[in-house]
């Protein structure tokens, strides 16, 4: 599995083809000397190709909380039940931008609590901890792992996930949201705007406070509904954990060998 793996890079794309590069020659390097059988690396979900030599896995979407169940979810949790909420989940470390993220709920001048759950590392505790009065008020923490369940009811509680991180490739956290019908705000990646645009789910924007809150103010405004397939873009079909782990491996459902490429024209193999 190649972690940081663009499946699509522009031309101008330094940093990308610095990721990718040494990665792809090693790849064909072990396969020629037969010590590496099968190398997948993650696409996005609107993504139906299936590599040549790194095979592509779309990464899951699924959710087993859902936002047709908020006021659940947030008694739960602990959450206000009549605010607007912005949501950053996971593992939350510097590349993840909070500070980012509530300026440009400031700066869009948007009334909402923003929830920031999951493991922080040390720059976003010492920023958690450094937060004046107003800002305290207006951010919930909890800073602590979550176990899968948990972190789903967060994704499924809030009413916009805004994922401003420079990482060009799809995030774990924005399948849950779309799975569990919440909007998605994302900067920062082609990919991941890619994804918003041709599946409906969300807002891509520039990386900048300004357009990183009109996007949430206007997600926040009801403009996108969060559901995959929904919208003008093409409709893509949910990426089970059955389907991640197939491609992963190369099986069928039968635990066969399987190209998906191959299969296309009716080839196994």
């Amino acid at each position: 599995m190649l972690t940081r793996y663009p499946a699509r890079l522009a031309l101008t794309d330094l940093t990308g083809w610095r990721l990718r590069g040494p990665k792809a020659v090693l790849t064909v390097m072990a396969m020629a000397t037969r010590s590496l059988h099968r190398a997948v690396g993650f696409s996005g979900r609107e993504d139906q190709a299936a590599g040549w030599i790194v095979k592509r896995v779309r990464d899951p979407h699924y959710c087993s909380a859902h936002s047709r169940d908020r006021d659940e979810h947030r008694a739960l949790l602990g959450l206000p039940a009549e605010r607007a909420l912005v949501g950053i989940f996971g593992s939350v470390d510097a590349r993840k931008n909070p500070p980012m993220v509530l300026d440009a709920m400031k700066a869009a001048g948007i009334d909402a609590t923003l929830v920031v759950a999951g493991g922080f590392d040390d720059e976003v505790r010492a920023w958690a901890a450094a937060l004046g009065e107003t800002d305290r008020a207006r951010v919930f923490l909890r800073d602590e792992f979550l176990d899968n369940d948990v972190l789903d009811r967060f994704v499924a509680s809030v009413d916009v996930v805004p994922l401003a991180l420079t990482n060009n490739g799809p995030s774990g956290i924005m399948g849950k949201a779309q799975a569990a019908g919440v909007p998605v705000v994302t900067a920062g990646s082609r990919v991941r705007a890619r994804e918003v645009e041709l599946t409906g789910t969300g807002i891509a924007c520039d990386f900048t406070v300004e357009a990183l809150g009109d996007a949430m103010r206007r997600a926040l405004a009801g403009e996108v509904v969060g559901v995959v397939g929904v919208g003008d873009g093409t409709p893509v079909d949910e990426v089970s954990a059955d389907e991640f782990a197939m491609t992963l491996l190369g099986v069928d459902a039968e635990g066969r060998p399987y190209d998906r490429r191959r299969a296309t024209t009716g080839g196994r193999r």
